[in-house]
């Protein structure tokens, strides 16, 4: 028995964009053993012939967007509709969006956020997948197929709904994120693709801080005071005066992060005094979203900030190859 899971999240800040979980099994003793690995971890276990490869679940990332804001201090771009979003007509197929239990989709909560959330300039929504990131997506699904399908076999030639479990957040950039990347790893295909979203309120594949009352106090807590971050402060000053704003307000590195990287993505304006500063705006914004996520800031217990943040999603990650290969 063979199955892949692929699922689409998001997360603000991560070093790589596909996660894989490989589950393999003893051939003597049955005994059950889980990998969490690179692809060259899983190549190296291609030599050892006492495992047979049984499940593989994929983590990975949205594509290119656009931004979750702008940032006021800078000059502003155009993210025209008719250009961000034209083209990639190789990443679409046909698909259904489901709840988990099989009935229609539910309500989409963060997605009517951002719609009904200003509009960039030239008029695009915030946080949408564009063209770029549905190619990016693409090639990311031609690379699974080429690993599994030639390199490892694991999966046959012709693309069987059976062997496959397609999840995503309900979110339109993650759930057409995993659209493409099946369109790249699964073509041709007959008839539509299932993809699984989760009710809001029961979602794990993402800090679910807007269901979780003490999260949420939490990081709003922090977001309201980031000079709880050890060292934090003068990093933050000196770039609010780079930016031309005064020592009141208060900036935050990962939109500052977020908004250049959707830039870069898209080979649109950067000013010089952030392009220059990419490799500190990428720490400090991984140290926010470290103590954001961990909980390390002063009378916190940082375990259990930490569960609260992921616990679910390593509990799904840990017994879904197990229920599956049984």
């Amino acid at each position: 028995m063979f199955r892949k899971a692929l699922y689409a999240g998001t997360a603000s800040v991560t070093a790589s964009l596909c996660g894989i979980v490989a589950y393999c099994a003893d051939k003597a003793s049955s005994r059950r053993i889980v990998y969490d690995m690179t692809e060259d971890h899983i190549a190296s276990l291609e030599n050892h012939s006492d495992l047979e490869l049984k499940f593989v679940q994929v983590f990975f990332r949205h594509g290119a967007r656009t931004p979750l804001s702008e940032l006021k201090a800078i000059e502003p771009v155009e993210w025209k509709s008719d250009e961000v979003f034209s083209g990639a007509k190789h990443t679409y197929i046909d698909y259904e969006v489901k709840c988990l239990d099989g009935s229609p989709k539910p309500d989409a909560r963060v997605e009517k956020l951002y719609r009904n959330h200003k509009r960039l300039h030239g008029g695009a929504h915030i946080g949408q997948l564009t063209s770029v990131g549905m190619d990016h997506c693409y090639k990311l699904g031609q690379r699974l197929r080429q690993h599994y399908q030639y390199k490892v076999q694991l999966l046959p030639k012709t693309f069987n709904h059976q062997d496959f479990y397609f999840r995503s957040t309900n979110i339109t950039r993650t759930i057409e994120s995993l659209r493409c990347v099946v369109a790249g790893m699964c073509s041709p295909l007959k008839g539509p693709v299932d993809i699984f979203v989760s009710k809001s309120e029961e979602e794990v594949l993402y800090p679910n801080s807007h269901h979780c009352p003490i999260l949420r106090k939490f990081q709003v807590a922090l977001y309201k005071n980031l000079d709880l971050i050890p060292g934090m402060k003068p990093h933050r000053l000196e770039m609010q005066e780079l930016m031309g704003m005064s020592k009141e307000e208060q900036i935050d590195f990962v939109n500052i992060r977020d908004v250049v990287k959707a830039r870069e993505a898209h080979s649109l304006f950067i000013p010089d005094f952030l392009s220059s500063r990419m490799d500190h705006i990428d720490k400090q914004a991984c140290n926010v979203m470290t103590y954001a996520l961990g909980g390390r800031t002063e009378g916190n217990n940082d375990r259990d900030v930490l569960q609260m943040n992921v616990g679910n999603l390593m509990h799904l990650i840990i017994n879904k190859p197990r229920r599956c290969c049984k």
